[in-house]
């Protein structure tokens, strides 16, 4: 990864086209953050596999073997995928990360905190794209 800081959604063409590509274990060399709104994703991090639907939030350490299977759900599939280096955050905001390698998947419950979610990645991909 190039960039310091990376944002994109993933929709339900995308999401079928990713399907059907060969997957296999594989590591970064950055962290990355699964925002989902809507669908399910099968996680293999460190040889065991969770299966989680949205709402969800995931995380994927830098360097940490993984393998993720992108699931629609009543044929919807909607997330956000932010990838980041290390530096991009400050160590000490860096350290509650810590918590996500042992429980890298939490569903969350739907409602107007994780709506206000999915609109601050709708906000962030547009500064980005500006």
């Amino acid at each position: 990864m190039d960039s310091l800081f990376s944002i994109w959604k993933v929709d339900r063409d995308e999401a079928l086209r990713i399907a059907e590509s060969t997957y296999k274990v594989h590591v970064h060399d950055f962290e990355e953050l699964i925002v989902g709104v809507k669908g399910g994703i099968e996680h293999t991090i460190n040889c065991e596999l969770t299966l989680a639907e949205a709402p969800l939030v995931a995380f994927v350490a830098k360097g940490q073997p993984h393998k993720l299977t992108l699931k629609l759900v009543n044929d919807e599939f909607d997330m956000w995928v932010i990838r980041f280096k290390s530096e991009f955050i400050a160590d000490t905001i860096f350290q509650h990360y810590q918590s996500f390698m042992q429980r890298p998947n939490i569903a969350l419950e739907s409602g107007t905190c994780f709506n206000r979610l999915g609109l601050l990645c709708s906000l962030i991909d547009a500064e980005m794209k500006n």
